[in-house]
């Protein structure tokens, strides 16, 4: 999907996939929030805090746990997006006349978020060793080159900013890859067209996903004691 997205898309237009992204999408986090637990400073104060063996070990089967949960709460949530995405796309296609099959749609959906995992791990990885070594990061906010830097989280309307969070790089690398993939599974098809169903859907999709994520984060936060 980096170096041959041609030749990725022709082999999913023959045999549609979907699941080995939606797995490989909760690897960078887990690496991530699986190395703070075990860094230095959190290490030692499991060791103070536990007193033989046997607590211990059931200290550091509670965070490989929680991590597993975790892992299938975002598996979860990530199949339930794609699905949806797969489902709008689908149907702004056939709104077109153009019989793009769910399978196909929700192929095409799920490998385009390759790219932005692969970076993301690589991102996680980075992070981890910052924080590991206990440095400041020099990467600035807006890394990622997302619109949604550019405001304020806590005073701005929640659907501008969900709408403003799927403008991007990684959104735009996105949508070019899927609009690719339709133009070789529908050979009849212009990019422009294409591109256009693939902006109009998954922004859609998108922004949803993002609002529910937002409200969810708020409801949790207001029944934390």
């Amino acid at each position: 999907m980096l170096f041959e997205p041609r030749r990725v898309m022709e082999d999913l237009s023959s045999q549609p996939r979907w699941i080995f992204p939606i797995l490989l999408s909760q690897v960078p986090s887990a690496i991530f929030f699986t190395g703070l637990w075990f860094q230095p400073s959190a290490l030692s104060l499991l060791l103070r805090e536990g007193d033989s063996f046997g607590s211990l070990a059931k200290e550091i089967g509670a965070i490989f746990l929680t991590v597993f949960v975790s892992i299938g709460a975002g598996i979860a949530e990530q199949a339930a997006a794609l699905f949806l995405s797969a489902l709008v796309l689908a149907g702004l296609m056939r709104a077109l006349s153009c019989a793009l099959s769910i399978r196909h749609s929700l192929a095409l959906v799920s490998y385009s978020l390759v790219p932005g995992i692969l970076i993301g791990f690589v991102h996680s990885v980075f992070r981890l060793g910052v924080s590991l070594l206990e440095l400041d990061s020099p990467l600035p906010h807006g890394f990622w080159l997302n619109a949604a830097v550019f405001f304020d989280r806590s005073e701005t309307h929640v659907l501008v900013y969900s709408i403003a969070s799927q403008i991007g790089v990684f959104p735009l690398w996105r949508w070019l890859l899927v609009a690719l993939g339709i133009t070789i599974v529908l050979r009849s098809v212009s990019f422009r067209i294409a591109l256009g169903a693939t902006v109009a859907g998954l922004v859609l999709i998108g922004s949803i996903h993002a609002m529910a994520a937002t409200y969810f984060a708020r409801l949790v936060a207001s029944n934390l004691p």
